[in-house]
């Protein structure tokens, strides 16, 4: 049984007319509250644009990048990049227990004989010894100094107080790169040696004690230097070259040198840098992935074949142009200037019928061995014209670009009407509370207005059939 109240009264089917008031007055509800449902109904669809075109914002992203990973510009797209983009080069070494090679963008193509005549390491001086670690290292108050190449830092020693643990405490809080332990000899009168290690090796990284220095039983005289800072020493084709760590990033262009040994007297290593075709065809393969993932998602936001439905983007503009814009990009050939051009298809990237794009190996792998500049000029372009990843990449900044992309517009423009739908129905959903509150007064009064009527009428009939 329906119920329906305002303030203390009810009323129920039955109440005096018989009639189902709550479910007439639900009815009447709803029929006033269509435009709130078709508000609703425009939200869902909005917020499935939003959330469709937010999907392809990261699709676009991921192929954005991937060109430009390869398009030979700098990263404003306002010239052609310093480094090289789409070479990938893997590195050998006939030693690689004595040292290692890692390519990065930059690295060109070659072959090296290196000797490694030193490797870069960092002082370690130990303290003679003490008798134990928590006896006050002096009965006066005194300063340690200790001094890192050229700077000095200087160590408070508290009379009576400051111990050889406290030293040690206080000379890794010096710096972050030193390192002190007290080593625990069991031999002798002072068994426990403080030793001193520079974190930062090469021979502008030397330390040692102070002249400064007034703690008695610590000047440089009562320490031994156990190794000695030293640069990092190799002879790359007969010529020789030090840095102060074992790791050489700026001898070669994009390629680093890490040393793990010396080489034996008239030892060479042979260290090469080659291309790396399988790397470049993973590369490749990697943005023909993400351009198909993409036209694949904006041709099933228009109209979806395999369910035979129209997507939630179907007929946008926005949509077509950028499925045609894409299409074009991979059809048209590429200028190389001087009048040469070259497809795709030339160097094995064909289309499908459903405008996608099929790496075919054994043309592409043939086009790297015989014409591998014209498919490096197929991405990266040539002279100041730019190849499919350039061309790719400045337009696709266009609809990306951080406060001012065309999707990023689209979709701050639904979340704003979204937003207003919201307060329309808060509105309306307001007025409708209002209305059932009015609805139910009326019911009520009619329901007491034909309660009385009828009480009158029992009580007439009681009269005149009495009489």
């Amino acid at each position: 049984m329906g119920i329906s109240s305002v303030g203390t009264l009810s009323i129920q089917k039955g109440l005096a007319t018989g009639l189902d008031t709550a479910s007439l007055i639900d009815s009447m509800i709803e029929a006033e509250s269509a435009p709130i449902t078709i508000l609703q109904r425009s939200q869902t669809s909005l917020n499935k644009q939003k959330t469709s075109l937010q999907t392809l914002q990261s699709k676009l992203e991921t192929l954005q990048k991937l060109a430009a990973d390869m398009d030979g510009m700098n990263s404003t797209l306002t010239g052609r990049s310093s480094t090289e983009e789409f070479f990938l080069y893997s590195t050998s070494s006939s030693d690689e227990d004595l040292l290692t090679l890692s390519a990065q963008e930059g690295a060109k193509s070659g072959s090296y004989n290196i000797e490694i005549k030193e490797l870069a390491q960092e002082t370690r001086v130990a303290h003679n010894g003490c008798k134990n670690t928590t006896d006050a290292l002096s009965s006066e108050d005194a300063v340690f100094i200790l001094k890192m190449g050229e700077e000095e830092k200087s160590i408070q020693i508290q009379g009576g107080v400051t111990t050889l643990s406290d030293l040690k405490s206080s000379i890794e809080d010096l710096d972050e790169n030193l390192h002190a332990s007290i080593i625990n000899t069991g031999q002798g009168a002072v068994p426990y040696r403080l030793m001193i290690s520079g974190g930062k090796t090469g021979s502008e990284n030397s330390i040692s004690i102070a002249a400064g220095t007034t703690l008695a039983g610590f000047s440089s005289s009562d320490f031994t230097e156990t190794q000695t800072a030293k640069d990092a020493h190799i002879i790359l084709d007969g010529i020789d070259v030090y840095r102060s760590e074992n790791s050489f990033s700026d001898v070669l262009d994009g390629v680093t040198i890490t040393l793990n040994g010396k080489t034996e007297a008239e030892e060479k290593i042979q260290a090469k840098v080659e291309l790396n075709d399988t790397a470049i065809r993973g590369k490749i393969g990697s943005f023909i992935s993400a351009f198909n993932d993409t036209l694949t998602y904006l041709q099933n936001q228009s109209y979806n074949k395999d369910t035979k439905t129209s997507g939630i983007l179907a007929g946008d503009n926005l949509v077509l142009s950028m499925q045609s814009r894409l299409r074009n990009f991979i059809s048209k050939p590429i200028d190389l200037g001087e009048g040469k051009n070259i497809s795709l298809s030339e160097i094995g990237i064909k289309t499908t019928e459903g405008g996608t794009l099929k790496l075919d190996e054994s043309i592409f792998s043939e086009a790297l061995k015989t014409n591998f500049q014209g498919v490096h000029s197929a991405f990266t372009g040539s002279g100041q014209e730019n190849g499919i990843a350039g061309t790719l990449n400045t337009f696709l900044s266009s609809f990306l670009k951080d406060g001012g992309g065309i999707i990023q517009g689209r979709t701050s423009a639904i979340e704003k009407s979204v937003k207003r739908m919201d307060d329309q129905i808060s509105n309306m959903q307001t007025r409708m509370e209002k209305r059932r509150a009015s609805l139910l007064t009326q019911f009520t009064n009619m329901e007491k207005a034909i309660s009385s009527i009828q009480s009158t009428q029992t009580t007439l009939n009681q009269y005149f059939w009495s009489s």
